[in-house]
C-alpha cells in the first residue's frame, strides 16, 4: 500500500527489530576491499551460485564477471578509466547490473540515466556530465540524443 502515510504503518515486532538493529549497525567492521574485489572474491568462492534474478532470467557469477569483464576491456579499450565518466541508459535488468559493474571495474564512475525523464532532460545530463561513452541498446537509441553508444546487443557485431 504505497498511498499509506508512514505514520500509519505499525512498528516491527520486538524480534524483527532487533534483527533490524543488528543488520543496520554503523560501527559494524567494514572489509578493506572495493566492490568489485568483494564480488570477485564471492565468484571465487562460488561461481556457479546464482547472483541475479530478474524476472525469469538469471545469471551465475561466474556468468556475471565473464560478461562484466568483457564489456570492462571494451570500455578500456575506448579510452575509460578512472577520472572518465561513462552514461548508462538501460531499464532495470541483468544488463543494468553487468553494465555498471563493467563501468566499475574499468575504474570509472557511472552517470545512470532514466529513460523515463524528458528527452532535454536527458541532453541537459549528457551535455553537463560530458560522459566518454553511452552504454545503452539498440531499441533505446530513439530516446537517446547522443549518437555512438556502445550497444549491448549489438558487441558482437562489431
Amino acid at each position: 500500500t504505497p498511498e499509506l502515510p508512514l505514520a500509519r504503518i505499525d512498528p516491527p515486532p520486538p524480534a524483527q527489530r532487533l534483527a533490524l538493529d543488528g543488520w543496520n549497525r554503523t560501527d559494524a567492521p567494514l572489509p578493506a576491499a572495493t566492490l568489485t574485489r568483494l564480488l570477485e572474491q564471492q565468484a571465487e568462492r562460488t561461481p556457479d551460485a546464482e547472483a541475479l534474478r530478474f524476472d525469469d532470467d538469471a545469471v551465475s557469477y561466474r556468468q556475471l564477471h565473464g560478461r562484466a569483464n568483457r564489456l570492462a576491456r571494451r570500455l578500456k579499450a575506448d579510452g575509460v578509466g578512472p577520472e572518465t565518466l561513462v552514461a548508462v541508459a538501460l531499464p532495470r535488468s541483468i544488463d543494468l547490473v553487468v553494465s555498471l559493474l563493467a563501468v566499475l571495474k574499468a575504474g570509472a564512475a557511472y552517470l545512470p540515466l532514466d529513460l523515463d525523464y524528458p528527452a532535454e532532460r536527458i541532453a541537459f545530463m549528457l551535455d553537463d556530465a560530458q560522459p566518454a561513452a553511452l552504454i545503452s541498446r539498440a531499441d533505446l537509441l530513439g530516446r537517446l540524443p547522443a549518437a555512438g553508444a556502445l550497444c549491448l546487443d549489438r558487441l558482437d557485431d562489431e
